[in-house]
């Protein structure tokens, strides 16, 4: 039988109690739910793509890499939260091909200061703070969202 591109990652992924969280856990049965449904997967934040994400932040940087997992591993119960970490993982996903081309110098997390750090070529830096506007959408009595 053939492997599919989630068992590779999955085999590979270098924090294997990370996919045990209940969180991953949820974004991975979600995945495979719109995958075997032909529903559209939002590509920049799906159970795979937070895989790839991990795995490139962990080979530019695996502290960086255990920070996040870590946030996610503590609020796990809390998908909001969960979710606000996934976006300052992709804002900071997407310094590191910049990194790569030495358009930029390093990337760092100060977590009192702010989400993400950018240092320049020439040393200045600037402080990113990432937002993630996570509505808290009820469901009626008939089970729509107004």
């Amino acid at each position: 039988m053939m492997k599919n591109e989630i068992d590779i990652i999955e085999e590979s992924f270098y924090n294997h109690n990370l996919l045990e969280n209940e969180y991953m856990k949820q974004q991975k049965e979600e995945y495979l739910d719109y995958r075997n449904n032909d529903f559209p997967i939002n590509p920049y934040r799906n159970y795979l793509t937070i895989l790839k994400y991990f795995q490139e932040i962990n080979k530019y940087h695996s502290s960086h890499a255990a920070y996040f997992a870590n946030k996610i591993k503590e609020q796990y119960k809390d998908r909001r939260n969960c979710e606000a970490v996934i976006s300052e993982m992709i804002v900071y996903h997407n310094y590191i091909p910049l990194i790569r081309e030495r358009l930029l110098k390093s990337l760092s997390l100060i977590a009192d200061e702010c989400d993400v750090i950018v240092e320049r070529c020439d040393s200045s830096k600037y402080y990113l703070k990432v937002f993630c506007i996570m509505p808290n959408f009820q469901e009626d009595e008939d089970g729509f969202i107004n």
